[in-house]
């Protein structure tokens, strides 16, 4: 609340206020890290003409940082909206051009199935062919059972990734309410390619794009549109 309530961080107290925020980014607690790209993003659009590149850089990291937040949407969703700012108060809007092609990579990561909590019978087979001894069925659902776990952590992992390409994309693309730049279409196209859905965010980025752009659509904007990228 101090943080952004502040207007001006005066030199001798900006160490100390990133040395706070840094560790406020890899507390435990959801609630702590989500405040962090909020106050992040607040000081960034409010001081940006008075701090020095470094230090708005080291501002848009940490919101990048809560963007790839593995361990809860939350704190994804809400680093998704501050780093809309952050994109919308650069200059030029040049923070959109340059990540962009980094969240359009994140689009591409595979994830690979979930695997059956039942253990088939044919992987205690393999295990007593490879190890050429005869496990117990209690040794093999142990070892089955730590499999899972671990292709459960990777699915976490990797739908995370998928979430944070998404929330880029999204930010990037609704800083521009009334403009359609030449890489939207594109980058609407992936979003809506993407085989992996990973909650609410792509369809509310569809329907606010379309409400922001209503005035002049017919006119103007669907026409940015080839016919493929319209159907």
């Amino acid at each position: 609340q101090i943080a952004r309530a502040t207007i001006v961080i005066h030199g001798h107290e900006r160490n100390s206020f990133w040395q706070a925020l840094d560790v406020a980014a890899k507390s435990d607690a959801i609630s702590t890290r989500l405040a962090v790209p909020q106050v992040a993003a607040t000081i960034y659009a409010r001081c940006r003409h008075s701090l020095v590149p470094e230090m708005l850089t080291s501002l848009e990291n940490l919101v990048l940082r809560g963007l790839a937040d593995a361990k809860s949407v939350e704190v994804q969703e809400a680093s998704g909206a501050s780093l809309n700012i952050i994109i919308s108060s650069s200059v030029s809007f040049e923070a959109a051009t340059r990540l962009m092609p980094k969240f359009q990579s994140l689009l591409e990561t595979k994830v690979p199935k979930a695997r059956p909590t039942v253990m088939p019978q044919s992987f205690m087979d393999k295990q007593n062919a490879d190890n050429h001894a005869h496990l117990s069925r209690e040794e093999c659902e142990s070892l089955w059972n730590a499999q899972v776990m671990k292709r459960a952590h990777t699915r976490v992992r990797r739908l995370a990734k998928i979430r944070e390409g998404q929330l880029g994309i999204g930010a990037c693309i609704l800083a521009f309410p009334y403009t359609i730049p030449d890489w939207v279409p594109g980058a609407l196209v992936a979003i809506a390619q993407c085989r992996t859905r990973t909650g609410g965010a792509t369809s509310n980025l569809f329907a606010t794009f379309r409400q922001s752009h209503q005035d002049g659509w017919d006119r103007h904007h669907k026409w940015r549109f080839t016919t493929d990228q319209m159907d």
